[in-house]
């Protein structure tokens, strides 16, 4: 073979892996509108590339989209909440018109409201469901902490740095002048006639809390629902291999902004040139002076508060077999206040335990909350 020749052949080659890189480069613009069975725009459709993992768009208000796609795909994926998922075909096409069918089965989909059950299709209430995967970690010294900043409209604040405050939930706002304005809190089916005791749970026993807000969603509580509802869901053991779980925090507390306080000295020579304005003599001026100086020169901000240390400590144990299940959990936080001589400890001991009977009928289930000391 000649050298010529086989520059040639390479010079063919490199031709045919140009073109090929080429036309799979090449991209088309594809345009088309989304509309549902009645034929109005679906806006926030997801349209995507079928088996590519480049980026797809969404839809526009109108229901329209553009999506730029490689010239070899074919099918586009399109989806929206409510609707069943659609696949279309783009081979020779650059422009589509897309109609989603509802998905019947979503509207049939049941939620647990309460002790209660609605089709989504029927729900009309604000109900917000907020799972253990989604709360607030930390050192929590209230289990109120675990939704705060979760769900909108629900305000969770600890009233001034005692330990021992009793924590605020407000899930309507400012709801009353005189009355009452806690929510009702229902910990596994049973409502607690002091919201206070929510407190006495440890964050790491609660699988799931359901907030209640409006109107329609609590009534099934009644008028004690008349200022929302949270529903706790504490978690429950699981058959199988024991599983121990631990958790443990600390976390440092401490006033961040003081304010900028005279010392003796300089209180002397401030009220000095206050009397002095005043015309009063230096007799006098001394007299007065020495009436209210008593040899004092302390800064009460900062004899009084402290760097609090808090700890938290979790352990629990699940598992059983052949019907019976349990989960058992220890938990002690030890919370120093800013505050000198403030502080809380609490130790609780939790013990849940359910043993099926033979025909699967009958469930016995034991139950021992927790016993705090603070």
């Amino acid at each position: 073979m000649t050298i010529k020749r086989l520059l040639q052949r390479v010079s063919v080659l490199f031709l045919c892996v140009s073109f090929t890189q080429l036309a799979l480069s090449q991209t088309k613009v594809i345009t088309g509108t989304v509309l549902d069975d009645k034929g109005a725009p679906i806006q926030g459709a997801s349209v995507s590339i079928k088996g590519s993992s480049k980026g797809g768009t969404t839809t526009d208000a109108a229901g329209a989209f553009t999506l730029s796609v490689p010239g070899n795909a074919k099918t586009l994926l399109v989806s929206s909440v409510g609707f069943t998922q659609q696949e279309i075909s783009i081979t020779d096409k650059s422009s589509v018109s897309i109609t989603l069918v509802t998905s019947s089965q979503s509207l049939s989909d049941v939620v647990v409201i309460g002790y209660g059950t609605a089709r989504k299709k029927d729900l009309t209430g604000a109900v917000s469901q907020i799972a253990s995967k989604d709360f607030t970690t930390g050192n929590l010294a209230n289990p109120a902490q675990l939704i705060a900043g979760k769900v909108p409209g629900v305000v969770v604040t600890q009233p001034g740095g005692d330990p021992n405050g009793v924590f605020t939930i407000r899930l309507r706002g400012q709801t009353s002048i005189s009355g009452g304005q806690t929510p009702l809190i229902v910990i596994d089916g049973v409502p607690l006639d002091d919201p206070a005791t929510f407190s006495d749970i440890p964050a790491g026993d609660i699988a799931s809390i359901d907030i209640l807000k409006d109107a329609s969603a609590a009534a099934i509580y009644g008028s004690r629902g008349a200022n929302g509802v949270m529903v706790v869901n504490t978690k429950k053991g699981v058959s199988g291999k024991a599983v121990v779980e631990y958790n443990g925090s600390v976390s440092v507390d401490h006033v961040g902004t003081l304010y900028d306080m005279a010392d003796a000295a300089q209180w002397k020579e401030g009220y000095t040139k206050l009397l002095t304005s005043q015309g009063a003599s230096p007799g006098k001026i001394d007299s007065s002076i020495t009436g209210y100086d008593h040899g004092g020169n302390t800064d009460w901000q900062r004899a009084l508060t402290q760097t609090g240390v808090s700890t938290s400590q979790y352990l629990s144990i699940t598992g059983g077999g052949n019907g019976f299940s349990y989960r058992g959990s220890v938990n002690y936080i030890d919370q120093q206040g800013v505050v000198i001589n403030s502080g809380r400890k609490q130790l609780g001991l939790h013990f849940v335990a359910t043993q099926k009977a033979l025909n699967d009928k009958l469930v016995m289930q034991y139950s021992i909350l927790n016993v705090n000391t603070t």
